[in-house]
């Protein structure tokens, strides 16, 4: 009897921690993590390629998020796109979540999954998907931190 109780509050130990790591539908890792420094008072453009998973470990994809932020506007406008070179199939793209940091605070989180009810955004081949503008501050010297999540 001792011993079977040992096993349930061992096995209630680990659920504990099971249902703990379990609170989100995001992946534990990010699709993108970039720091893009710019003047305030200039244009400012940038790209980078998404990555996914698969049980073969981490892999940069053929998805790219173009990004554009404009000195007059203040607006930083993101789009996501498989690459204009890639000519096969795929499965769909899915952006879960994103997250934006300017010079330390958090500027806007979008989460697509409607807090992990949905399945966030999916998009295909051909496809761009803009991303909700984000407003900066603009004064000075910008330090934004981007994350985005998602996978295919």
């Amino acid at each position: 009897m001792r011993v079977q109780i040992f096993f349930l509050f061992v096995g209630l130990i680990f659920s504990g921690d099971l249902l703990a790591q379990s609170n989100s539908c995001l992946p534990a890792w990010n699709s993108l993590q970039t720091f893009e420094t710019f003047d305030a008072q200039q244009d400012y453009d940038f790209s980078h390629v998404l990555y996914s998973e698969s049980a073969s470990g981490r892999f940069a994809t053929k998805v790219l998020v173009d990004g554009h932020y404009s000195a007059q506007t203040h607006q930083l406008i993101m789009k996501t796109h498989f690459d204009d070179k890639f000519n096969g199939v795929s499965l769909p793209y899915n952006l879960y979540s994103v997250l934006v940091i300017e010079n330390g605070e958090v500027n806007r989180w979008q989460d697509f999954t409607a807090g992990c009810d949905g399945p966030g955004v999916g998009f295909y081949p051909g496809a761009v998907f803009t991303l909700p503008t984000f407003k900066l501050k603009g004064v000075g010297r910008e330090l934004v931190q981007i994350m985005i999540w998602g996978m295919i």
